[in-house]
C-alpha cells in the first residue's frame, strides 16, 4: 500500500522454550532473502537477540542491522559513559551521519549549528569529524547506534507493533 508502512510478521519460528533464539536470526534472514528477494535492512529484536557475535556476524554478512536493548549490567566503553555518543574535546556531543558498509566506520561530525562550537577555544583547530568502528560495542554502535533518534524510535514504538502482530499471529494459529 502506497505510503503506508506495513509490520507483518514474514517468518515463525516454533521451538521449546529452553532454545536460544539468537541462533535462529541468521538462518531466517538469509532464507528470506533468498526465498523471497528480500534484504532485510533492520531487526528490532527483544532481549534474545542480544548477542555481539550475531549481530556483527549479520551487520557484516548481511548489512542487517539487529536492534535490542541492552541490559542494566552491560557497560558501555568509559569514553561513552556519560553521554552515550562521541563527544568533541570540549564535550559538545556529535552527530551521527552515518554508516559506511566498505569501510565498516560510522562518521560522526560536530554540529555546525550549536552556540558552544562558534565560541570554541578550539575552533579552525578542531578535527570536527570520528570514526567510530562498530567493534567498540557491537550493541551500542551497530550499524544505526543505539543512542540515535531512530534506533530509540525503532525501540519505543516499532517494537511493541511488532510484538503485537506476533501475538495476533499465534491467536489465529491456536484457534485454526
Amino acid at each position: 500500500m502506497k505510503g503506508k508502512n506495513l509490520l507483518i510478521p514474514l517468518v515463525s519460528f516454533s521451538e521449546p522454550a529452553n532454545v536460544y533464539e539468537g541462533n535462529l536470526l541468521n538462518p531466517m534472514i538469509q532464507n528470506v532473502q533468498k526465498e523471497l528477494s528480500l534484504h532485510i535492512d533492520i531487526v528490532v529484536g527483544d532481549m534474545g537477540y542480544i548477542s555481539s557475535d550475531h549481530k556483527r556476524k549479520l551487520r557484516q554478512q548481511s548489512q542487517t542491522a539487529v536492534i535490542t536493548r541492552v541490559r542494566e549490567n552491560m557497560f558501555p566503553p568509559k569514553e561513552y559513559v556519560d553521554h552515550g555518543c562521541p563527544e568533541c574535546p570540549e564535550g559538545i556531543s556529535l552527530s551521527w551521519d552515518g554508516y559506511d558498509l566498505d569501510t565498516e566506520l560510522h562518521r560522526y561530525i560536530s554540529p555546525t549549528d550549536h552556540a558552544a562550537c562558534r565560541i570554541c577555544r578550539l575552533r579552525g583547530s578542531c578535527y570536527q569529524e570520528l570514526s567510530i568502528n562498530p567493534l567498540t560495542d557491537e550493541h551500542r554502535f551497530g550499524i544505526i547506534p543505539l543512542h540515535t533518534k531512530v534506533a530509540q524510535r525503532l525501540l519505543q514504538q516499532i517494537r511493541p507493533q511488532v510484538e503485537r502482530g506476533f501475538r495476533e499471529r499465534q491467536k489465529q494459529i491456536i484457534s485454526e
